[in-house]
């Protein structure tokens, strides 16, 4: 599926981040959400844990790489954590505009030379 808008984040945050997703959804946008969380290792198993995360990864990369108007970081509390990092520079990679729901502040090089607008919800 084509997205309009993948929703990136931690999963920490999955909840909170999906209430913004929901509201772009309800402008008429196809979104692509934060999943469930993963499963454990201690609960669930290495193998399990491996095949689960690699079609979750695989599935919401291609979803970045194909998005129509770009990805939006909801980094609550100015939070960027390892993956997302990854995320959002594999949407750079691509030219995937990036944008947050809050300001970006970092002195990470990474982060930095990323160009993250922030977006106003009321105008998606």
């Amino acid at each position: 599926m084509i997205y309009d808008y993948v929703i990136l984040g931690s999963r920490k945050y999955r909840d909170k981040a999906n209430i913004v997703g929901q509201q772009i959804i309800e402008k008429g946008f196809k979104v692509k959400l934060i999943n469930e969380a993963a499963p454990r290792i201690k609960s669930d198993g290495v193998a399990i844990l491996k095949k689960l995360k690699t079609k979750y990864q695989r599935e919401h990369f291609e979803a970045i790489r194909f998005c129509r108007k770009g990805v939006i970081l909801c980094n609550f509390e100015g939070y960027i954590g390892l993956n997302t990092k990854a995320e959002l520079i594999y949407a750079n990679a691509y030219n995937i505009p990036i944008f947050s729901i809050e300001e970006v502040e970092s002195d990470e090089e990474e982060i930095i030379i990323l160009n993250i607008q922030k977006i106003d919800l009321s105008k998606c």
